[in-house]
């Protein structure tokens, strides 16, 4: 069944990854984007899946980045907590952004 126009619009973490993923892609050839299976697979019992990790993972030349991606008011969950405490600890960045504009500043 096709999608309403509303319904193509309305925004998602889903589709904010995404636009962040084309937009790298297009623009910034000297990082490597990784997406993360997200917990969907962890809830289907795939114990190599780790609780929390953040959603991408943007590989640079001087650094490895984190993002975790959010629409609206949706928060952390506490393994992603748990998740952003040890990658702090690792001293690697851990970004949460809400649009590819919040990516950017990230990168």
């Amino acid at each position: 069944m096709a999608k309403s126009p509303k319904q193509m619009r309305k925004k998602t973490e889903a589709n904010i990854q995404n636009e962040i993923i084309i937009w790298c892609n297009l623009n910034r050839p000297d990082v490597v984007l990784i997406p993360v299976v997200n917990e969907a697979a962890y809830n289907n019992r795939n114990q190599t899946i780790l609780k929390g990790t953040s959603d991408l993972i943007a590989v640079l030349k001087d650094k490895v980045v984190f993002i975790e991606v959010k629409h609206g008011y949706n928060k952390q969950t506490k393994p992603q907590i748990v998740f952003e405490r040890r990658v702090n600890a690792l001293n690697h960045e851990y970004h949460i952004v809400k649009s590819v504009e919040e990516f950017k500043k990230c990168i």
